[in-house]
């Protein structure tokens, strides 16, 4: 394994079931609270954190130099999600939501602690849509948290394309 290089392709047998254990936890940033400091979050690895990942990925937007993210959704599920995650991730901050008559509400919360750690699981704040991947760090985790992101992707943008006569899946958000 150790002469296997990024870009090689190595056949692997279906049904394998082959996931890593990649903790997240280790990639929070450790803040000091009190007076002047940034407002924390609960950032715990777990299902909820993985498909909040999917979303951003998905059909969120985050800026190099800024703390906030934000989502874009008509979807009434996504919107309660990120309503109940704010109260539970990010109790002390505020969710600021902008409706658009007839198109999608944009979900925006600003949290350093949060754009910290994004950057730290491997993400960049600065890719558009059709340059972002899933990190490696959420890639080697275990098989329910992947699932979260994936379905947090497909809630989102997603959908696969099959072609025929190829041994591709096409991915496309």
């Amino acid at each position: 394994i150790e002469e296997i290089k990024e870009g090689d392709t190595i056949p692997i047998k279906y049904g394998m079931n082959y996931f890593g254990n990649e903790d997240l936890s280790k990639y929070v940033p450790v803040y000091k609270m009190g007076p002047g400091n940034s407002r924390p979050c609960t950032i715990t690895a777990n299902e909820d954190l993985y498909y909040l990942i999917g979303l951003i990925l998905g059909d969120g937007c985050t800026r190099k130099n800024g703390n906030t993210f934000s989502i874009s959704s008509m979807d009434e599920e996504i919107s309660f999600f990120l309503k109940r995650m704010k109260e539970e991730m990010f109790p002390e901050n505020s969710l600021y939501i902008k409706r658009k008559k007839g198109k999608a509400s944009d979900y925006c919360i600003t949290n350093k602690m949060f754009m910290e750690f994004w950057d730290n699981i491997g993400c960049d704040r600065n890719a558009y849509s059709y340059q972002k991947d899933i990190p490696k760090s959420v890639m080697n985790s275990k098989k329910e948290f992947l699932k979260a992101t994936i379905q947090g992707l497909f809630d989102t943008d997603g959908y696969v394309i099959v072609k025929e006569n190829t041994k591709k899946n096409y991915t496309v958000g």
